[in-house]
């Protein structure tokens, strides 16, 4: 299995190519507004490094957000292109689910908190599958004001488990809650205060496969949240 994943719905878009032999290799290329150029160069980047032939792949992962529109609309347009010419399937996963996976441990929440500047964050909260493995979804995903934050997750958060902070928008997101009063959050680690990547959304593209099969590809599109919500 050669799986091909895709992500543009933050300040990085790239790619990443995991295969059975040598297992996962990623370029993801820094800066807002020249996704398809990114998405693009890392795509042939990828196989010509790792002398892939395009046809060679088997299942395509792609970030369906939220996240920036532009990049949104353009990993998705990428992502779709390439399966449906190829006649490949698709899986579409969720940007936040990929923030979280590298914080995600059992006995704890990860909050998700993307960027969405204009003050607020994509959010949504996850623990761990009994895998260990697999963020598991336990709120909505959402557009959420850093103002009513605290009020957010308050509302949503287990009482007994203990709060991490993933995803690149985790400082701000940290300060909101100290701000509102949940000062036991903590940061993830550096390496998942990041934006969602593509090595990730392809080990959970493969994963997700595997349970549930492919999307429809023709009929998928990007998640758009818009506009904030409060508690």
């Amino acid at each position: 299995m050669i799986v091909l994943g895709i992500e543009a719905s933050g300040g990085v878009s790239g790619a990443a190519l995991w295969t059975e032999e040598q297992g996962m290799s990623s370029v993801a290329l820094a800066g807002r507004g020249r996704h398809a150029r990114n998405v693009a160069d890392a795509i042939q980047a990828l196989l010509a490094t790792l002398e892939v032939e395009p046809e060679a792949i088997d299942l395509v992962a792609v970030g369906r957000g939220p996240g920036a529109f532009t990049g949104l609309r353009v990993g998705m347009g990428v992502a779709k292109g390439f399966a449906m010419g190829r006649n490949l399937p698709l899986v579409a996963v969720s940007s936040l689910a990929a923030m979280a996976a590298p914080a995600c441990v059992e006995g704890t929440v990860v909050l998700a908190a993307g960027d969405a500047r204009r003050s607020e964050i994509f959010g949504a909260l996850y623990v761990v599958d009994p895998t260990g493995e697999i963020p598991v979804a336990i709120s909505e995903e959402a557009a959420i004001p850093l103002t009513g934050l605290a009020a957010w997750v308050g509302q949503r958060l287990p009482s007994n488990l203990p709060l991490y902070i993933a995803g690149d928008g985790a400082e701000k997101a940290a300060q909101a809650l100290v701000e509102g009063g949940v000062a036991a959050a903590r940061l993830a680690a550096p390496d998942a205060r990041r934006s969602a990547q593509p090595a990730v959304v392809a080990r959970l593209g493969l994963e997700r496969f595997r349970r549930d099969g492919p999307d429809d590809a023709a009929a998928l599109d990007p998640v758009y949240i818009r506009p904030g919500v409060g508690g």
